[in-house]
């Protein structure tokens, strides 16, 4: 399921990369166990990007959404879209629910934690 993506979020590849403080890929494979070729961490990029934007679209704010302090929500997400059920349909776990519900009332000046 798509979510609505605000105008505010909207911006190219390279914003979005260049604004990240945090290198996500690379952390979310080592975390989650994938692995990748270029196509697969193309998958991987977009379902970071997607869990991003779910999650500042819930009230994260873009600081913390792009911290250390959220990759574990991140993560958590990202292998949430991956696993598929047994009717090609994926849903968020209630781990990422309750961390997602952490970080919109997380404080930005611990956003670098």
């Amino acid at each position: 399921m798509r979510h609505k993506r605000l105008p505010h979020v909207k911006r190219d590849r390279k914003q979005r990369k260049d604004n990240m403080e945090y290198e996500y890929r690379e952390e979310v494979k080592k975390r989650s166990g994938l692995q990748g070729n270029d196509y697969q961490n193309d998958s991987i990029d977009g379902m970071i990007e997607d869990v991003l934007y779910f999650m500042i679209d819930a009230g994260v704010s873009e600081k913390i959404a792009y911290s250390k302090k959220a990759i574990g929500a991140v993560t958590r997400g990202v292998i949430d879209s991956w696993n598929m059920n047994s009717d090609g349909k994926t849903d968020f776990s209630p781990l990422f629910y309750k961390r997602l519900s952490q970080l919109c009332y997380g404080k930005e000046e611990n956003a670098d934690v």
